[in-house]
């Protein structure tokens, strides 16, 4: 390529921008940023990885807890993955749920198409799995019902790479119980892995 090209993405968005061969650059915009990421393939990440450890899944990890919209959705800043960077998102109400005979409240912010998504830490969190996780939620039943199935519990992309940007959870949602479902922290090739101290 010869001269210079511009682009532009709106905030938390992305766009795959210039092609060459295999590789893809994505521009992003985190934190009033913006930033470039080269996909490549053929990096040694890519080519070296095999699977995500999981724990094995579990039936009792499926519970039914209830979700109390807000009045209106609010926004938040969160820390990210990035010491330097914060994001903001949007708290849609919160989700209780028992666990081990305790009833614990988490908020939820909005996920895709209209579900719900609780990100949290729990003890789990630098031994046996990423600093933080996410489970996404189905929308809750009229009455307010609503499943929250921990078996899938998965990683963000920041457990993968030391250049994500991926927003932690709202402060407080720490569950004190250990969630042994869902994903593990995965094997990384290279970096270490974010830190969160509230």
């Amino acid at each position: 390529m010869q001269g210079s090209i511009a682009a532009r993405v709106d905030e938390a968005g992305s766009r795959f921008w210039v092609r060459h061969g295999a590789r893809i650059v994505e521009l992003v915009r985190r934190g009033g940023r913006d930033a470039i990421r080269v996909r490549d393939p053929k990096a040694p990440e890519r080519l070296g990885f095999r699977s995500v450890p999981t724990f094995p899944v579990d039936p009792a990890w499926v519970r039914t807890g209830r979700f109390t919209p807000l009045a209106e959705p609010r926004s938040v800043t969160v820390e990210t993955a990035r010491p330097d960077l914060r994001q903001q998102v949007t708290a849609v109400g919160t989700v209780e749920v028992d666990i081990e005979g305790t009833r614990h409240r988490l908020t939820a912010t909005a996920g895709p198409r209209g579900r719900l998504t609780l990100s949290f830490t729990d003890p789990t969190n630098g031994r046996h799995t990423a600093p933080w996780r996410v489970v996404t939620l189905d929308p809750a039943a009229d009455d307010g019902t609503i499943v929250v199935d921990f078996n899938r519990t998965v990683n963000l992309p920041f457990a993968f790479t030391q250049f994500g940007t991926c927003p932690a959870p709202v402060p407080g949602n720490h569950l004190p119980v250990a969630i042994n479902a869902g994903e593990r922290a995965p094997h990384r090739v290279t970096g270490p892995l974010a830190t969160l101290a509230w």
